[in-house]
């Protein structure tokens, strides 16, 4: 065959990402510019905003949300809450949240993805070594006694109605709230390190937005000296070890904010190191990872968890691939996390 038979074959850009990332990915490096038509050192946009419908409904035991927004990329979190008895003196401090990641491509069920597991314990584990939540933040207040009267149904609360409250002397169980999470991804088209920073930032700010709801039992057989009236001065022992506690979400009111340990601007960045196409003893420096290109064919990465006070709260370094991760990259990358947490991340 002559080298006047030979036809040049060609792709289009998609075509090309999808067989040869590397070469697409050279080719546009090579250019200055990345696939996704950013710079180098530039990031998505982001937008967040809160379904104040499902709070205000008390939807599905929610009391929090948060929705973040990034190009394509669409994350919808939804905080809900579980309670747990105390057993002894927990030694751990500080507490975390239980995540649940469901990336949205169309199947239907199905057990959860080895990426949606990877998110949900890397999640799990950053906020809870990040020391964000402590344990007496998600202690249950004082719980409440509900009273049946002719009137309706009365709640009381021992540190908020200590004159109408009826002692609960027998109830020596105390109770912590766990908080759970429930995330959905639509329309993915970013990296597992720049969903990874999505998805904490979504919890961060449901968060930040979380109230706690009180809890009482209600008054039934097994009320020792019963109470009829709140008129009444009959004061009685109540024994609740076994009553079934229930969340009032009528006295939204008496909802209460959690101490955080959660400082201003808390942002996680992403980045990638490349060789550069033109000099193979240089790497180049990419932020928020993006498109079948950048995820296939960078394997040296680096995820930095910063505030606005400047402070560090992870350093996560997978150094594969032809990118070395220099000292020189790391400070860059440091530098950039810091002025993006001081300016925000809007």
């Amino acid at each position: 065959m002559s080298s006047a038979d030979l036809k040049q074959v060609s792709f289009p850009p998609d075509v090309l990402a999808r067989i040869a990332p590397d070469v697409s990915l050279e080719r546009h490096l090579s250019l200055g510019i990345r696939p996704n038509l950013r710079n180098f050192t530039e990031f998505n946009s982001i937008d967040i905003k809160s379904n104040n419908q499902q709070l205000q409904e008390n939807y599905n035991n929610i009391f929090a949300s948060s929705i973040v927004k990034s190009g394509p990329t669409t994350i919808i979190n939804t905080l809900t809450l579980g309670v747990v008895e105390n057993y002894g003196q927990d030694k751990d401090k500080y507490g975390t949240v239980y995540p649940v990641v469901e990336i949205l491509r169309g199947r239907m069920g199905g057990a959860p993805t080895d990426e949606e597991m990877i998110l949900g314990q890397d999640l799990y584990e950053t906020i809870y070594h990040s020391k964000l939540i402590p344990n007496e933040s998600l202690q249950v207040k004082p719980i409440g006694l509900g009273i049946k009267e002719e009137d309706g149904e009365t709640i009381y609360y021992p540190d908020l109605q200590e004159a109408d409250y009826i002692p609960q002397s027998e109830h020596e169980k105390s109770y912590s709230f766990v908080i759970l999470s429930s995330i959905k991804v639509y329309s993915k088209h970013t990296s597992t390190n720049s969903l990874f920073d999505l998805c904490y930032l979504s919890c961060v700010d449901a968060l930040q937005k979380l109230k706690l709801p009180r809890l009482y039992i209600m008054d039934s057989i097994q009320t020792k000296v019963s109470v009829k009236s709140k008129k009444s001065t009959t004061r009685g022992l109540i024994s609740t070890n076994k009553a079934e506690l229930n969340i009032d979400t009528a006295n939204k009111q008496h909802y209460y904010s959690i101490e955080l340990n959660i400082k201003e601007g808390s942002i996680s960045s992403n980045y990638g190191i490349v060789k550069s196409p033109d000099n193979n003893d240089e790497s180049i420096l990419l932020t928020d990872l993006q498109g079948q290109e950048e995820e296939s064919a960078i394997l040296s990465r680096m995820s930095i968890i910063t505030n606005k006070t400047g402070s560090i709260n992870r350093i996560s370094l997978i150094n594969g691939g032809d990118g070395d991760i220099s000292l020189e990259l790391l400070r860059d990358a440091i530098e950039i996390s810091k002025r993006r947490s001081k300016e925000g991340v809007m």
